[in-house]
């Protein structure tokens, strides 16, 4: 075999003529519905949540890049769009330096101090989201009065419909299902994503859900179990993640799966309203094994030769 070079990069390994930085426009874009739903229910409240994140982990990145690379500059978007999926994943009412110290956690610790884009072996979000409820849970908690309505807490659970086009309960991006689903389509025609991840995910909750489901998630219904925002968070932005998740197709669909399983176990028997979050983390870890599992024989003849 002839020696040749080759050149390597860090991931996204996209092949097409698209590059990293068109790559995470489209990502960008496809966030605007859900932005826009939660600010028209949350008003200035997400504005200013959205604003700190973004802030922080702008600066936060502008400063690695300055200090560690001797240079001013932003890479790409992937900062910005961190830093909107953590403010997306908390709620209204919590103060404006915690979605910021959470940007700064996804950007730095998990990102950059492994090497910035590509190089984090986790989801940096969802990351971000555990570390939250880590050391602020009381924070997250809605208090007494409803921040939209003014009015008492009740045991109102909301119709199917409301919950699908949009309903003022949760974290901001949790405001309309249909809104995430928009962004997904939108990957989806851009060829950002394939859908097999998304697709594995939605029915191993669906399925799950209705073997394990009980009263406070499922009530047996398997469509009411779906009806949660953050699995379609999870579901769109987060198993679709290039550096954390497999990416290969059989991968994409066991990583999909394994996620959905243990959503419903988090949230079902762990009685976890964020399981979705930390059933990610979890399959995380277990990637790169699904991914050495089910790449193809040729595939693992080349990076040996390499």
């Amino acid at each position: 075999m002839d020696n040749k070079l080759f050149k390597v990069s860090s991931f996204p390994h996209i092949h097409s003529k698209r590059n990293v930085k068109t790559l995470m426009r489209d990502v960008l874009i496809s966030l605007l519905p859900a932005v826009g739903v939660g600010i028209y229910y949350y008003k200035l409240d997400a504005v200013k949540l959205l604003l700190a994140s973004v802030l922080a982990g702008v600066i936060a990145e502008v400063l690695w890049n300055k200090v560690v690379k001797g240079k001013f500059a932003l890479e790409d978007c992937s900062s910005i769009i961190t830093s909107i999926i953590i403010t997306l994943i908390l709620p209204s009412h919590v103060p404006l330096w915690l979605p910021a110290v959470g940007a700064v956690i996804a950007v730095l610790l998990v990102k950059q101090f492994f090497g910035g884009l590509g190089q984090n072996f986790v989801n940096p979000a969802a990351t971000a989201k555990a570390f939250i409820i880590a050391s602020w849970a009381g924070l997250l908690v809605k208090p007494a009065s409803d921040a939209v309505s003014g009015a008492s807490v009740s045991d109102y659970v909301p119709a199917i419909k409301d919950l699908f086009i949009g309903y003022a309960e949760g974290t901001i991006g949790e405001a309309s299902i249909l809104a995430l689903i928009i962004g997904g389509i939108y990957l989806l025609v851009r060829g950002v994503i394939d859908g097999k991840a998304t697709v594995s995910y939605l029915v191993s909750v669906a399925l799950f859900s209705f073997i394990i489901g009980k009263d406070g998630f499922m009530t047996g219904d398997a469509v009411r179990g779906l009806m949660s925002g953050n699995i379609f968070i999870v579901g769109i932005f987060m198993v679709n993640d290039f550096a954390s998740t497999p990416v290969n197709g059989i991968g994409k669909i066991i990583f999909g799966f394994m996620c959905g399983l243990l959503t419903v176990l988090f949230k079902v028997i762990g009685n976890n309203s964020d399981g979705a979050y930390y059933a990610v983390l979890v399959m995380n870890l277990f990637a790169p094994m699904i991914e050495s599992l089910t790449i193809s024989k040729g595939v693992k003849a080349v990076k040996e030769a390499i």
